[in-house]
């Protein structure tokens, strides 16, 4: 799962882009949203995600202690 923040740009009328890009700060995401706004007309949604939940259906650890003995 990608960490850390991101923001999306959703439109009033349209919802969201049906592959919303992730811009990695506030500023570019308000200016996508100024240049959507100015081509578009309408209004424009900056959201900011804060958090994520995931279901790990199967997780895997190898160990190795380095000496290349199997046992």
């Amino acid at each position: 799962m990608r960490t850390g923040k991101f923001w999306i740009v959703m439109s009033e009328t349209r919802g969201p882009a049906t592959y919303p890009v992730r811009h990695c700060s506030e500023e570019i995401a308000f200016n996508e949203a100024e240049r959507l706004a100015r081509i578009h007309g309408g209004k424009f949604f900056v959201l900011e995600a804060i958090g994520a939940s995931a279901k790990v259906e199967v997780q895997t650890a190898r160990f190795d202690d380095g000496d290349g003995i199997p046992f």
